[in-house]
């Protein structure tokens, strides 16, 4: 198996753990969150908003929405990280 290396942004929590998009086992980009909290700001319900992202819970939705899931960064910086070279 052969890898390379790409440099990539990687945000960490307060405790310096992957969060958000840097951690390996995320379900749904940053960007499906974004629209989740726009759809509710708009007056759709959790579960509506849940079937159109493709969540499995409205409470993943309504903790996204909250802030409970998914804060913000404490820390970002630019990393070289090592990936599989699907190329070859």
């Amino acid at each position: 198996m052969k890898y390379k290396y790409v440099v990539k942004e990687v945000h960490l929590s307060k405790a310096r753990r992957a969060c958000n998009d840097s951690h390996g086992n995320v379900r749904h980009s940053s960007e499906v969150v974004q629209q989740a909290k726009n759809m509710r700001e708009q007056g759709m319900s959790y579960e509506k908003i849940a079937k159109a992202v493709g969540a499995y819970d409205k409470g993943v939705i309504f903790k996204w929405v909250k802030g409970l899931r998914r804060n913000p960064p404490a820390y970002r910086f630019i990393r070289r990280v090592r990936v599989r070279d699907t190329d070859s």
